[in-house]
């Protein structure tokens, strides 16, 4: 299964490279060589620099991906096949018997499961999503 990215690991170290940054950037403030006090403040530069690209591209990856109408289908992994059940072909789980699974029952019988459940409450995200697609749950 797929991990939808929310920029948390550019963002994290974004920060940890603007505050090395400003530790370099003190540090070339205390310099006692010149060439020290270059170093550090190059250092500094490029620490603060990449640190604020990395900032932004994390918040950059977090507003993109989760922007509303963005739907992306994770399909959950089967689990493996346990003694007594069946395989659903919807929504990709396993149901143990003596369950069916939707794609093998009729029409009057997922109305009733569904009406059963409340308006859809207590199901697994993909059997909602798979429901809702085909019109058996009001959005």
């Amino acid at each position: 299964m797929s991990e939808r990215p929310d920029g948390s690991q550019a963002t994290t170290f974004g920060w940890v490279l603007i505050i090395v940054g400003l530790l370099a950037a003190f540090v070339a403030g205390t310099a006692e060589t010149f060439d020290a006090m270059v170093w550090a403040a190059v250092s500094a530069n490029l620490a603060i620099g990449l640190g604020v690209i990395l900032v932004s591209l994390g918040y950059l990856v977090r507003a993109i991906w989760f922007l509303p109408g963005r739907e992306i289908k994770d399909v959950p992994e089967p689990v493996e096949k346990e003694a007594d059940g069946t395989f659903c072909d919807w929504c990709h789980l396993w149901v143990p018997g003596p369950a069916r699974p939707c794609s093998s029952s009729d029409d009057k019988v997922i109305r009733a499961d569904v009406d059963a459940l409340s308006g859809g409450q207590g199901l697994e995200e993909a059997c909602r999503y798979e429901l809702t697609k085909r019109g058996y749950i009001q959005e």
